[in-house]
């Protein structure tokens, strides 16, 4: 059995978070900001994100419902945020209540208004997530398993904006 290595005229298709930080200034900011807001509207829900995460760090790349500007480039550690489960377990995540889940004790969402949320890896054609989108909800059991499913449509298009058009 012969073993056929990528063709590498595809290997900007199996890029690393970190690359995809590395081009921040070359992503099309518009087009996530777009899919950040479509889908928090489309799951009704007052927040989304979509994050790169590189080591433990969580990098906000395009959000809705949270300000106008993502988060600082620095990141923050992901174990702040419930993106934490979905990139350990490289599934789509429902987290009913945050208030009695481990991620949910973060600094960042301490005591808020955010009570669910919702989920899935930005996964790369060979199974390794690059990041997550996600939804939050200040109502607890806010998002359901078809939920998931939508988010799961949702994230092939936030992998394809983060990575970028198909050379020529």
């Amino acid at each position: 059995m012969t073993s056929s290595a990528p063709d590498p005229a595809d290997s900007w298709r199996l890029a690393p978070a970190r690359e995809v930080l590395t081009n921040y200034d070359r992503l099309d900011h518009a087009g996530l900001a777009a899919l950040a807001r479509h889908t928090a509207e489309i799951l009704g829900a007052p927040v989304s994100a979509i994050n790169v995460i590189v080591g433990g760090t969580a990098v906000q790349i395009a959000t809705h419902g949270l300000g106008d500007t993502p988060a600082d480039l620095a990141g923050v550690p992901t174990d702040w945020l419930p993106c934490h489960t979905v990139i350990t377990g490289n599934a789509p995540t429902r987290i009913d209540d945050l208030r009695t889940h481990p991620s949910g004790d973060g600094p960042l969402l301490r005591g808020g208004p955010l009570r669910s949320y919702a989920g899935v890896p930005l996964a790369l054609p060979l199974g390794r997530s690059i990041g997550t989108l996600c939804v939050l909800h200040e109502f607890v059991g806010a998002f359901s398993a078809t939920d998931l499913r939508v988010l799961a449509s949702l994230a092939r298009d936030a992998t394809g904006l983060l990575q970028g058009p198909a050379p020529a």
